[in-house]
Order: C-alpha cells, then structure tokens, then sequence
C-alpha cells in the first residue's frame, strides 16, 4: 500500500508540472479567457486561476501522498 501510495503522489505531482507547462504553451484554449483590448493583466489572469488552482491542487495532493505517513 505504501508504494502505490508514493507512485500516485509522484504521478499527483508530474501531472501538476504537466498541466502548468501545458497552460504555458497555451495547449489549452480557455474559453473565458478572451482578449479584452486592454492593457492589463487582471481579467486574463482571473481566467486562468481555475486551471492554476487545480494544478496546485494536484500538487499539494501529490505532496499529501507522499508525506502521509513519515517518520514521526
């Protein structure tokens, strides 16, 4: 149990880094992000923050997995 605990935390992890480097390369075609015409940030950044937030999710769960049960 412990093993298929530490490979589904180092896979919770790589899929973070995945989905953040795919979202860097605009892979994904968000449709709520749409070009505004201004000059500010905010609006695309408010779009991104669902995709982002669940890469941290997956992440934080990722590092869960793998610490849950340390030396204690």
């Amino acid at each position: 149990m412990k093993a298929l605990r530490l490979v589904a935390g180092w896979s919770c992890i790589l899929l973070s880094f995945v989905l953040v480097v795919l979202l860097g390369f605009g892979v994904f075609e968000l449709p709520y992000v749409t070009p505004t015409g201004s000059t500010s940030m905010v609006p695309t950044l408010i779009g991104l923050l669902p995709s982002t937030s669940f890469s941290l999710a997956l992440f934080v769960l990722g590092v869960w997995l793998l610490l849950k049960d340390g030396p204690r």
